[in-house]
This record gives C-alpha cells, structure tokens and sequence, in this order.
C-alpha cells in the first residue's frame, strides 16, 4: 500500500510525483514508456526546457525523482483501476497489482490515427500532429 499511485510518466506524471515525494509521501509512478512526443525531436514551449529533446527531459526528470527514497518508477502499462473502499488498486499488464490511497491519472492524450493508407508510417516524420513540437 502507497500513499499515491501516479499513472502516466511523462511530464505531468512526473511533476506530481516529484511534488508527493518532496512531501514524503509513499508515491509508485506507473508508465508504459510510450510518450505521445517520442515523435519529437524537441520539446517546445515547457519552461527551462525548450528545444530539448523529450528523452532527455525524461532521462533527467526521471534521476531527479529516483533521488527520493519514497518514489518507486515502474514501466509497465496500467490495465484496469478498482476502487475498494477507500482504496485504489492498480492491475498491469503483468498481472501485478498495487494498491494506494489515492490515485492521479496523468496519461495525457492519445492519438486515434485516420484509415488512410501511409498515415501510419509516417505519423510524427511527415504527418505531423503537434505545431508546438513540429512547427
């Protein structure tokens, strides 16, 4: 049992984990490792951080947090959330689960990619979704 499960590890995820750790909290950071930027070659428009690349943002967020004894990171991919009570518990696709007092989404967004053939191949080199990133 922690006290916050936070599933989504990119920069919202990490940002309120690294807020709940530096409270001392009991926080586990859940992410599948499929950020919606790793498109990206730079990150654009997130203070102290633009035209930095989104790994290595990453890389660096996630040392920061790992520096904090009541912070665990797992990359896995979160499957099905329960609520029990007054308690949350989190099923991943390994088939572990973990249990919390509270629980923040932070996956962001998702792309649902249009039926047409090529859009795929080329989606974040050509076919671009992003004009903060891409612009």
């Amino acid at each position: 049992m922690c006290d916050v499960i936070v599933i989504g590890g990119i920069f919202a995820g990490q940002a309120a984990a690294i807020q709940l750790a530096r409270a001392r909290m009991s926080v586990l950071l859940i992410d599948a490792g499929l950020p919606r930027n790793r498109f990206a070659d730079a990150s654009h428009g997130f203070l102290g951080q633009d035209g930095k690349a989104p790994n290595t943002i990453m890389r660096e967020a996630t040392a920061q947090l790992r520096r904090y004894p009541t912070a665990q990171i797992l990359q896995n991919d979160a499957q099905k959330v329960a609520r029990n009570g007054k308690t949350f518990t989190v099923y991943l696709a390994n088939r572990a689960k973990f249990q919390a007092k509270r629980l923040i989404l932070a996956t962001g967004v998702s792309d649902t990619l249009p039926d047409i053939p090529g859009v795929a191949e080329r989606w974040g080199k050509t076919v671009l979704h992003c004009p903060y990133c891409h612009g």
